[in-house]
């Protein structure tokens, strides 16, 4: 016996102490197992309780067992819910593997979607910077058509001549049951052959404003004589060629243009019909023809004559000239039909195309009293003019 401490007496039915040593020892041992913390709960409590005396002691057995089943159930109970845990957690790593996968194809279809958008998006500013010029360019074409619509309101409805007269002006009047008319009063003239002479007078213009419109083409014909003024009518050509040192004649059908020619001293004019004239002049002879206001006065076949003999006179790289009214210009066909000995207008393509079949080595549209720009002088200019060119020599 200890000194100090009272016997250990036990109860009836409490094992003896190895007993219960023995026991608590396998429950330890049990416990250790599954948690540490157990293990070392049952320690601490077993040092408590090792010297109690044998009443509170069964007490303190069935306590501690009590713990002991409890704490075992719920490390049980705590495995149990690990291994669910365990589970889940691979599930969920399954699941985020076949996320992470879906995410990597999903913002691979958003680079797609991004690239696409980004194309479309360049695609919207170009066309509506393009809309925007289309428009900006439909606005400056609307306003030119306005401007060109109000200039042809006021030109085409004159009954004016071509390009003006002084000596022919129409005059309003109350002619009794008419009313009010249009027109002339007092006495005319008989002019006879002299008609289509004062005619030219009235609706083609002064001779000096034709000098004018003609000066242009003098630089053209410096240095190419001998050149032919075909349907040289009141001499201004002639006029111009002289004045310039440039050897020049001219023929005309109509006899009071001839006169009037020679009445100005040009003898080396003759009445002549171009074609034939042509024809019987020496092939390679001459420089230069001009042919100012004349084939739009030729039939066909008679123009296709005129092109085939003026190429033979010609000498190599010598010029023909032809200006005619511009059937571009809507108020230039009015004009057009103002001279009754017009066959029909001719389109500067069409000068053109008969020239190259006809065998010049080349040809061009000028427009002498033009801007500079074919195309806008195209569409306003009254008169054009076609320059081909002989081939040069061969051999």
């Amino acid at each position: 016996m200890i000194a100090g401490r009272s016997p250990i007496v036990y109860g009836v039915g409490v094992p003896d102490p190895e007993q219960r040593e023995a026991e608590l020892g396998r429950l330890i041992e049990e416990s250790a197992t599954s948690s540490s913390p157990l293990r070392r709960t049952l320690q601490r409590w077993w040092l408590r309780i090792a010297p109690v005396p044998a009443d509170p002691q069964r007490q303190i057995d069935r306590q501690l067992l009590a713990l002991v089943r409890e704490q075992r159930e719920r490390s049980l109970r705590s495995d149990a819910e690990l291994v669910e845990l365990r589970a889940e957690v691979v599930t969920l790593r399954e699941e985020l593997g076949g996320l992470r996968g879906w995410l990597v194809k999903v913002a691979e279809e958003l680079g797609g979607i991004r690239e696409w958008l980004q194309t479309t998006s360049d695609r919207t500013n170009d066309v509506a910077g393009r809309v925007e010029s289309l428009g900006a360019d439909q606005e400056r074409d609307r306003r030119a058509f306005a401007r060109e619509i109000s200039s042809l309101s006021r030109r085409v409805p004159d009954a004016v001549p071509l390009y003006g007269s002084d000596t022919f002006t129409l005059e309003r009047f109350d002619a009794g049951p008419a009313g009010e008319v249009v027109g002339f009063r007092g006495a005319g003239s008989d002019d006879g052959a002299r008609v289509y002479l004062g005619f030219e007078g009235l609706f083609r213009g002064t001779e000096e404003l034709i000098r004018e419109r003609q000066l242009a083409y003098v630089p053209l014909l410096s240095g190419r004589g001998p050149v032919l003024d075909v349907g040289c009518g009141r001499g201004e050509m002639l006029e111009l060629l002289r004045d310039g040192g440039i050897d020049a004649f001219g023929i005309d059908i109509d006899p009071a243009m001839v006169e009037h020619c020679r009445a100005k001293g040009f003898d080396r004019a003759e009445l002549a019909e171009a074609a034939a004239y042509l024809e019987e002049t020496p092939s390679g002879s001459l420089g230069a023809v001009f042919a100012g206001q004349v084939i739009e006065h030729l039939p066909y076949s008679a123009l296709l004559r005129f092109l085939r003999a003026a190429r033979a006179s010609l000498a190599p790289g010598g010029i023909l000239i032809m200006e005619t009214v511009n059937p571009h210009a809507p108020q230039a066909l009015k004009h057009f039909w103002i001279d009754p000995t017009h066959q029909h207008p001719l389109f500067p393509e069409v000068v053109i195309a008969l020239c190259r079949l006809n065998g010049f080595a080349g040809a061009f549209v000028w427009y002498p009293q033009g801007s500079g720009d074919p195309d806008r002088d195209r569409l306003e200019q009254m008169d054009f003019t076609v320059v081909a060119e002989a081939p040069a020599a061969t051999g």
